[in-house]
């Protein structure tokens, strides 16, 4: 059987995967375009969407690595794996808020900070609730 027939196989959890990352990306958009425009006069409301492309990039980095994990077959190498990745890229969404070296923003947000952490974290239960116990 070729590895990818049984990758697919594996309660769809990639194609899943790739609807739930689109769906990341729309919600983007939409607040890019439609929601922060529309909200400026809430204070609270913009700090929380201001924050939400902090969130949903440490979120997607943890989501975009389940399928390549699914194909080592060992859950302890592919947890490993998704842990590492998801502190590496953790680590320089904060190193791009206290220094800013990509993006061009000379402004550090603690709230972005926040969200940063609350996307690893869910993005790393996420890979908890979604791989099986038994690969």
């Amino acid at each position: 059987m070729y590895p990818e027939v049984s990758f697919f196989k594996r309660n769809n959890v990639s194609i899943r995967i790739v609807v739930t990352l689109f769906l990341l990306e729309l919600l983007y958009l939409l607040n890019r375009d439609v929601l922060r425009p529309s909200f400026r006069s809430n204070e609270a409301v913009v700090v929380l969407l201001g924050s939400l492309p902090n969130f949903l990039a440490a979120f997607g980095v943890c989501l975009a690595l389940i399928p390549l994990c699914l194909r080592w077959g060992d859950k302890k190498v592919g947890r490993s794996f998704v842990y590492l990745v998801s502190i590496i890229c953790w680590g320089l969404l904060m190193q791009e808020e206290i220094t800013p070296f990509a993006f061009g923003s000379c402004v550090n947000d603690v709230n972005d900070m926040i969200a940063s952490t609350i996307g690893t974290a869910v993005g790393i239960g996420f890979y908890e609730m979604l791989v099986p116990d038994q690969v």
